[in-house]
């Protein structure tokens, strides 16, 4: 009876101990704890599908400081002003027909509608690769040799991690 008294209250005091620890964690440590939770693979597919479905969405605006000219050209004699005139008209054409990557699959899409015999974007196929996938930084594009826990991404260095931990480790996903 006694020892089962002496087990009991041991409970008890690390109980309280663990409690307090946790009443006093700062909010950033919470927010630390939470966001330290390893995934499984179907949330590592999940979460990839999720920011390719992201970057998918992203407004597809051209820049308005391309259009600029950023050098002075000295003018020669020999110009015409024909030739610059029809410089301007190809560069005018090109701009307003700038097409989505969505625009032209719909417009492949229309065109192979019909029963076209041939290859297109949606039929074109290729064998699997006989070499292994080669695995890349996710934050540089080198090689990367180590894996995140937390997410599966892969880095290359310590600067990488601390990139990847800080600004990309489940960020942007719900």
């Amino acid at each position: 009876m006694c020892h089962s008294v002496f087990f009991l209250s041991k409970v008890v005091a690390v109980a309280k101990s663990t409690y307090f620890a946790v009443m006093t964690m700062d909010k950033r440590d919470v927010l630390r704890e939470v966001q330290r939770r390893i995934l499984d693979n179907d949330a590592r597919k999940r979460r990839l599908r999720k920011t390719l479905e992201i970057l998918e969405q992203d407004n597809h605006v051209e820049d308005s400081l391309n259009d600029t000219k950023t050098t002075k050209r000295p003018k020669f004699e020999d110009d015409t002003p024909g030739h610059a005139k029809r410089r301007r008209r190809t560069t005018i054409g090109r701009a307003k027909f700038k097409k989505t990557f969505e625009l032209l699959l719909d417009e492949e899409y229309q065109a192979t509608k019909g029963g076209q015999v041939g290859a297109s974007y949606f039929t074109a196929a290729v064998p699997d690769s006989r070499l292994p996938p080669r695995k890349f930084c996710s934050v540089c594009g080198f090689l990367g040799a180590y894996v995140c826990v937390v997410c599966g991404s892969r880095y290359c260095s310590i600067k990488c991690r601390d990139v990847h931990n800080d600004t990309r480790c489940l960020k942007w996903v719900a």
